[in-house]
C-alpha cells in the first residue's frame, strides 16, 4: 500500500496561506533563518534588509518565490530612502514582472534611485532616454547618465556609452574611445562589454588581434554571456589564432545554446550533422536547429527545412 500523502503534498487543495507555510517549511533551515532575520530587521526600519529580503522572494533564493511580496518589500525600502530598493522596483515595472508593465513609473523610480547614488539605475534610466521608453527621447541626457554610471563603476554604463561611440549616431564616431569603454566595462564585471571588446579585436577597426579577442570572449563566456561563448566556439572551429579544435568548439556552442544563444544552437547542430569532434547524430542536430529556429535564428530554420527535405 502506498503511503498517504502528507498535508503539505496536497498543494492543489490548500488555501493560499497554508500553501505558503508548506513551501516555507520545505526550504532549508538556513534560508528560513535568514528570512526571519531580515524580516525582523526590516520591521525595525533597516531598509537595506527589506531590499535584501525582496531579492530572496523575487529570485526564490532561500525563500519561496513570491514576486508580489518582493514588490512590497522593494517599495518599503524605496520609501525609506534605499536606492537599490527603488532600482529593483523599477526593474519589475519596466519588465512587467509580477506587476503591470509601467515604463513611466519605472523611469521615475530609476531617477529617484540614480539621485540617491544607484549607478545601475543611472544606466537603466540612460537606456530609457536613449530609446524613448517611458520618457521623451533625449540622447544627450542618455549619454550623461551613461557617463555618470560608468564613472561610478557600473560596467553596463561604460558598455552603453561604448555603443554610442561605436555607432556614431549621438556623437562623433570614435572606435578607439568605444574600445576603451568596452574594456572598462569588461574590467568592471560586465560580460557584454567583454564580448564587444572581442568583436572589435576580431575586426580591423582597432587592429585585428585574435589572441586578445579570444581572451575577451573567454572572460565573457565565464561571466555568463552566451554570445561570448558562441564567438569563442567559432574561433576554435575555424582555428582563428590557434589550432582548430572541433571538440572545444562543440563545448562552447553547447554553453552558448544553454545560455539562450540561437547561433550557438545552430552551430552545434552543424557539428552534429558533420560529426566534427562528436559522433554524428542527425536527431540531435534536428533538435538544435529547431531550438535555433524557435529563437528566431533564420539559419537554424533553413537548416531544419533542409534536414527534413523541405524546399
Amino acid at each position: 500500500m502506498k503511503p498517504a500523502a502528507t498535508v503539505c503534498t496536497l498543494t492543489l487543495l490548500l488555501a493560499a496561506p497554508l500553501a505558503s507555510q508548506c513551501a516555507a517549511a520545505a526550504l532549508p533551515q538556513q534560508g528560513r533563518d535568514r528570512v526571519a532575520q531580515l524580516s525582523a530587521e526590516c520591521e525595525k526600519a533597516k531598509y537595506a534588509s527589506c531590499n535584501s529580503l525582496g531579492l530572496m522572494y523575487e529570485e526564490g533564493n532561500g525563500a519561496a518565490k513570491d514576486v508580489k511580496r518582493a514588490e512590497e518589500l522593494y517599495q518599503r525600502a524605496c520609501d525609506g530612502g534605499h536606492a537599490n530598493g527603488c532600482t529593483n522596483l523599477g526593474v519589475l515595472y519596466q519588465n512587467g514582472v509580477g506587476v503591470a508593465k509601467d515604463a513611466g513609473r519605472a523611469a521615475k523610480l530609476y531617477q529617484a534611485a540614480c539621485d540617491r547614488g544607484s549607478f545601475t539605475a543611472c544606466s537603466n534610466l540612460g537606456a530609457m532616454y536613449g530609446s524613448g521608453d517611458g520618457v521623451a527621447k533625449d540622447e544627450k541626457l542618455a549619454i550623461k547618465l551613461y557617463q555618470r554610471a560608468c564613472d561610478g563603476g557600473e560596467g553596463r554604463g561604460c558598455k552603453n556609452l561604448g555603443v554610442v561611440y561605436e555607432g556614431g549616431s549621438m556623437v562623433a564616431k570614435d572606435i578607439k574611445r568605444a574600445a576603451a569603454l568596452y574594456e572598462q566595462a569588461c574590467d568592471k564585471g560586465d560580460p557584454g562589454g567583454c564580448t564587444f571588446s572581442g568583436d572589435l579585436y576580431m575586426g580591423d577597426q582597432v587592429g585585428k588581434d585574435t589572441k586578445r579577442a579570444a581572451e575577451f570572449y573567454q572572460r565573457a563566456c565565464t561571466g555568463g554571456n552566451a554570445r561570448g561563448c558562441s564567438s569563442l566556439g567559432v574561433m576554435y572551429e575555424n582555428g582563428d589564432g590557434f589550432k582548430s579544435d572541433a571538440r572545444q568548439a562543440a563545448k562552447f556552442y553547447q554553453q552558448a545554446c544553454e545560455g539562450g544563444n540561437a547561433r550557438g544552437c545552430a552551430y552545434l547542430g552543424d557539428i552534429y550533422i558533420h560529426g566534427n569532434g562528436v559522433a554524428k547524430d542527425q536527431g540531435r542536430a534536428e533538435q538544435l536547429y529547431q531550438q535555433a529556429c524557435d529563437k528566431g535564428y533564420a539559419e537554424g530554420c533553413t537548416n531544419l527545412s533542409k534536414l527534413k527535405g523541405k524546399p
